[in-house]
């Protein structure tokens, strides 16, 4: 009995030297106080005053440190990392963001003290876009390893709020098993109505899996079979996550869907084109030179089909966008509507883009297309497009765009919300486009995020201008 007493004394005390061993860093971005707590100079924290009227940042990457634990940022994406205050921030808004992109990925380590290990790290965030782990593994904005330091690799942006850091001595915490989550496959592609079927999850975790989409405009899933049906076209991510039980850590694997709208050979009024992709639409090179590959292109980014035949210099080229047949059926009054946007680098607009009607015996008509303002430095706004196809309802057509450039000019040309619809019919309306706004974030040439004040090549809003 005295032997058994003393075995759970000795248990018991175990358990409260672990409680005691056990220590937590949080890091809170969300306040002025939890800023400077963790090494954020005043001078350095935007004020409520400055972000009345819009959105104030500090540029930095840390390191930050609480607790002996350091937090520490890379650059990625096309911006750097940042304190951000938003517009009207009342003193409990600011958060940390730091941004990747599939070519130029972010990092977040997180370290703590020498001779202590993490044993879990609990993200709170605005915008959400999970990391992966050097170690150890993420869901549901929890990470649960062991190690002295982690660093979680960005693809996309997370705006953290506040980092809770759980640390103890080296070897006093008691490791589970990763949850091995993967699945067969960590990119597909899909087409609206047509069967999907999805890659195949395998895992080592007894816990039960949970399935979630990013996007469920573009893809739903069922929570626990992990059946898939694509509703429209766009990119969405798949998740799979698992909670940590007693012998495994909680676990997390996903992959991308890439659907697109089913390619039509004819179609009906009305009809909408170029908003998420290329579409129905075909591309023919007439004429590529001097090892250029391609002109027309879908920008994924800015959602427009691109046209341009620069490449390290300008190439002389010929080069067509053309819709499926369109039947203009019935309508009492076709139209043609698109947005369109230039820079001032063509030799000739006038001569170096058309916009053809090809009827169905193949002949062609010009229609007068007027190249939009260049509004500030070297590109024109998004300017919005309608063309009375009346001349031929009735008829079945193809729209054309046409594309030349030389060695000595080669303009860029985009394209987007294409569309031809009867504007009789009720419900029609012309294409809008965003306006052009002044008090968009700009930046330099290295993606940095620059002040009103900046002299140089600028972007903003999409496009690159000289402020002077």
């Amino acid at each position: 009995m005295m032997k058994k007493l003393r075995f759970l004394f000795v248990s018991l005390m175990l358990l409260f030297c672990g409680s005691v061993f056990a220590d937590e860093a949080v890091f809170n971005f969300t306040t002025a106080d939890g800023l400077k707590a963790m090494g954020v100079a005043e001078a350095n924290i935007p004020t409520v005053a400055a972000s009345a009227d819009a959105g104030v940042a500090f540029e930095t990457t840390g390191p930050f440190t609480v607790n002996g634990v350091s937090i520490t940022a890379t650059d990625g994406g096309s911006n750097t990392c940042r304190i951000w205050s938003p517009k009207a921030n009342d003193g409990t808004k600011y958060d940390f963001r730091v941004y990747g992109s599939a070519t130029k990925k972010g990092t977040l380590t997180i370290a703590a003290p020498t001779g202590k290990e993490i044993s879990k790290i609990v993200f709170t965030t605005n915008t959400w876009n999970a990391p992966t782990p050097s170690t150890g593994s993420i869901a549901e904005k929890v990470w649960s390893g062991v190690a002295n330091s982690v660093t979680f690799t960005q693809e996309a942006q997370c705006q953290y709020k506040t980092i809770t850091v759980t640390f103890a001595d080296a070897g006093s915490v008691t490791s589970k098993k990763d949850a091995g989550l993967s699945f067969s496959e960590t990119s597909v592609k899909a087409v609206v109505g047509e069967e999907f079927t999805a890659p195949t999850l395998t895992k080592a975790t007894t816990a039960a899996v949970k399935y979630s989409s990013t996007n469920t405009k573009v893809a739903t899933v069922e929570e626990t079979s992990g059946a898939v049906t694509i509703v429209g076209a766009g990119t969405a991510k798949i998740r799979a996550t698992t909670e940590e039980n007693d012998e495994y850590y909680a676990g997390q694997a996903e992959y991308q869907i890439e659907a697109s709208e089913p390619v039509k050979t004819e179609a009906s009024l009305p009809y909408e084109d170029l908003t998420a992709g290329q579409g129905s639409f075909t591309i023919d090179n007439v004429s590529l030179t001097d090892g250029l590959t391609y002109v027309w292109k879908w920008d994924t980014s800015n959602k427009y089909m691109k046209a341009s035949a620069y490449a390290g210099g300008n190439k002389a080229s010929e080069s067509h966008l053309v819709s499926p047949t369109i039947d203009l059926g019935s309508a009492t009054a076709p139209t043609l509507y698109f947005s369109q946007c230039i820079n001032k680098y063509f030799a000739d607009y006038a001569n170096d883009v058309k916009l053809l009607v090809v009827k169905a015996d193949e002949s062609t008509a010009a229609l007068t297309l007027t190249a939009p303002t260049i509004t500030s430095g070297n590109w024109s706004s998004w300017k919005d497009e309608e063309f009375d196809l009346t001349a031929y309802a009735g008829q079945k057509i193809k729209i054309k765009f046409v594309y030349t450039s030389t060695s000595t000019a080669a303009g860029t040309w985009e394209i987007k919300n294409f569309k031809v619809a009867d504007k009789n019919a009720a419900g029609v309306n012309a294409v809008v486009t965003e306006k052009f706004d002044a008090n968009a974030p700009m930046y330099n040439l290295a993606g940095q995020r620059v002040s009103k004040a900046y002299k140089g090549v600028v972007i903003q809003n999409g496009h690159k201008f000289i402020v002077k």
